[in-house]
């Protein structure tokens, strides 16, 4: 979404963005000096530029600061900040945005990164007032409206993904800084996005990266207004003066924000507030939906006739419908202007066959709808979905759109940007972003995304067998990879992009930690209908054990690698919020190991579980006079833990981490050692570690 995108290039404006200038790519170099006699009036500014007016706006409040020897923050990259001033008044047309900093050069690295000052906008709707330029030097202020020159420069950080935002940067660069100098300069942004209407959304800091001498925050809004939750950073206050909500956040000093609040709560926001006054998400629905009603199209009729003549049953079509949109359409995102917001045409779309997420959400629902199945678009946020209940309402909660359709009474989520995508409605992968928004008539709130698909067969299942019967001097491995559905998909991916040579040579990297690997045998298959693909590899392996301990134990390492850790994140203190759960839906893994006739076994069988809110763990062994078999199970219940929850869940993650990393051991029988070589092999538990296993390379 553009504004939320500007909101991160203007916090860059701190001193982070102040060393990024090497990066740009130049735009207009010819760039006329900026006077004071340049016009004043924020209406006189055409969208797209940037003026200096040598006035501060009419709505800010004038703030009075101490002496600015009097404040002394920690320094970044040789730049203290000692001020930031933040006002913005969405009362007033174009809902302007005050920012006033104040930096000093502590050295020579700081003088010449203040020599370059960054303003992040969308000349499409936005304009750039520069409302003042000072520097003070040795106690002597000197005004500097004359004395520097903007350069227009476009960084397209994500056109490599297809995706332009269309953001320009007027970088200003300001002549003779030296260290011990102090920048004051205040910048207004004026414009929001015409696809808003008369309703407002913005982002502000609470916190900083580095550390403030002074930060103050003044929001002004035309009514009542829903902000998210201040997990890291300063609260404002909140009150009514008429009909008008006003935000504060008084003058006082801003510690940087430490990287364990950011472990603690994983979400975009920490650190901000976002405010909004759309009311409610029934309001969002309605903003939205007339975007995305289905159209009638010629070309698209002749697509959804073919649909129906080569495919019999009706959930057939809707996934021949799904992979027209994913495969035909390439994937292309212009976000000028209201393209942030509104989709292309269905024939422009057609015409072109390219468009972004929104523009393939409305060919998809148009094409389904005529194919006679209900379908909607649904808003989605890929990073922040299982977060969104912690948003206001408003059109800056989501960065994506997909579709909700129904087959036979049953509701499917797909996502038409997806490449590499197989199966039918049973096997194929359905996106979970944890909340979205469906445009359908009568929504009223935030849906949770989940599965619809029945299938009990694993995401992924790795059966692994060891032939040890040569002892500690050479291995077998017969080893089998299978993925389905959302897994298949991604290996797919990495198929498409390598050689299955280099495919398979990363999944057999895993096994050199039992020494040098040579592979025998190969075999990669893709079985699209049922969205599953197998990778089997048969290999020796030239030190299956490790040398001989004190003991004179030699240890054999095997662990249950199928199944990962249940958090992403492990904070030392309870988290501020729920956290994502990393491990996928169902895993299973299965290890078998062979040894030579006569061994003695010291191995009961053994089986357990851990059950808890987020997951479900089993795993057994059992061995025979030629085999030991132990299969590991674990099935997801839930994609986030919440804060009540995580104390238990880290503990029976802990358990689950023992459970698949174990080890078997050998050593010659001492009884019988100078007449036989028999072994004695017994299953250790937390044994001595070998090397951390690294992980899979299937990149």
């Amino acid at each position: 979404m553009s504004k939320k995108i500007l909101f991160l290039a203007l916090s860059g404006v701190l001193i982070a963005a102040l060393a990024a200038g090497a990066g740009y790519v130049a735009g207009n170099l010819n760039t006329p000096q900026h006077v004071a006699e340049k016009s004043a009036a924020t209406q006189e500014t055409p969208p797209g530029d940037i003026s200096y007016t040598g006035k501060t706006p009419g709505f800010v409040v004038k703030r009075v600061f101490p002496d600015f020897d009097e404040l002394s923050p920690k320094s970044a990259n040789g730049i203290q900040l000692l001020v930031y001033d933040l006002q913005h008044d969405a009362t007033t047309e174009g809902s302007p945005r005050y920012t006033h900093q104040v930096f000093k050069a502590v050295d020579s690295l700081g003088a010449q990164q203040l020599g370059q000052y960054f303003i992040s906008f969308d000349p499409s709707f936005q304009r750039a007032e520069i409302n003042h330029l000072t520097i003070t030097r040795d106690g002597e202020i000197s005004d500097r409206s004359e004395g520097f020159t903007i350069t227009y420069a476009q960084r397209e950080e994500l056109a490599e993904f297809s995706i332009l935002t269309g953001h320009t940067t007027g970088i200003i660069r300001i002549d003779d800084i030296r260290p011990g100098d102090i920048l004051d300069i205040g910048v207004t942004i004026i414009g929001e996005p015409p696809r808003f209407g008369r309703k407002h959304s913005d982002i502000f800091p609470a916190s900083s990266g580095a550390e403030i001498g002074l930060f103050s925050l003044t929001s002004t809004w035309p009514g009542p207004i829903k902000t998210s939750p201040v997990l890291s950073g300063v609260t404002p206050t909140k009150t009514q003066k008429g009909e008008d909500t006003v935000l504060e956040i008084n003058p006082q000093p801003l510690t940087a924000i430490e990287t364990s609040e950011l472990v603690r709560a994983p979400f975009s926001l920490n650190g901000s507030i976002m405010v909004s006054d759309f009311g409610s998400w029934k309001n969002i629905v309605e903003w939205a939906t007339d975007d995305y009603r289905p159209t009638q199209a010629e070309e698209l009729q002749s697509i959804a006739q073919k649909i129906t003549l080569d495919h019999d049953s009706a959930s057939a079509r809707a996934v021949a419908a799904l992979r027209f949109v994913q495969n035909e359409i390439r994937y292309s995102a212009s976000l000028f202007g209201n393209g942030g917001y509104t989709p292309q045409t269905v024939d422009e779309t057609l015409r072109s066959r390219a468009g972004d997420c929104k523009a393939k959400a409305l060919l998809l629902v148009s094409l389904l709808d005529m194919l006679g199945f209900e379908a909607h678009a649904a808003l989605a946020n890929t990073t922040d979905g299982i977060y969104l209940d912690y948003y206001p309402p408003t059109p800056l909660a989501f960065d994506h759109v997909i579709v909700r359709f129904s087959v036979d009474g049953r509701h499917y989520w797909a996502d038409p940007t997806l490449l590499y995508q197989a199966g039918d409605l049973a096997s194929m992968a359905q996106p979970n972003y944890g909340h979205a928004l469906v445009l359908e008539p009568y929504s009223v709130g935030l849906t949770e995304m989940g599965d619809a698909t029945t299938t009990p067969a694993p995401i992924t299942e790795i059966r692994e067998f060891f032939d040890l019967s040569k002892g500690a001097s050479e291995g077998l491995a017969d080893v089998v990879f299978i993925y389905r559905r959302d897994a298949a998909n991604l290996m797919r991916a990495a198929l498409n992009a390598i050689s299955e040579e280099e495919f398979v040579k990363n999944f057999s990297n895993y096994y050199k930690r039992y020494g040098d690997v040579e592979i025998l045998e190969q075999k990669v298959s893709d079985e699209p209908e049922n969205n599953q693909i197998d990778i089997a590899m048969k290999m020796t392996l030239s030190k299956p054990f490790d040398a001989p301990d004190k003991e004179n134990k030699r240890y054999f390492e095997y662990k249950a690698h199928a199944i990962t850790q249940i958090l992403l994140l492990k904070p030392d203190d309870d988290p501020l919020i729920r956290l994502p759960i990393l491990q996928q839906p169902h895993a299973k893994h299965v290890v078998q190991i062979s040894l030579p006739e006569g061994i003695t076994w010291r191995l009961p069988p053994e089986e357990e579980t851990i059950s808890n809110d987020t997951f479900f763990f089993s795993y057994s062994y059992s061995a025979d006079s030629k085999m030991l078999t132990f299969e590991s199970n674990l099935k997801t219940k839930a994609i986030s833990v919440e804060p009540k929850q995580y104390d238990q869940l880290v503990q029976d993650d802990d358990a689950l981490q023992d459970a698949i990393d174990r080890n078997i051991w050998f050593r010659k029988n001492t009884s019988q050692e100078a007449s036989t070589d028999r072994l004695i092999i017994e299953n250790v538990v937390n044994a001595p570690k070998l090397p951390p296993m690294p992980a899979i390379e299937s990149e």
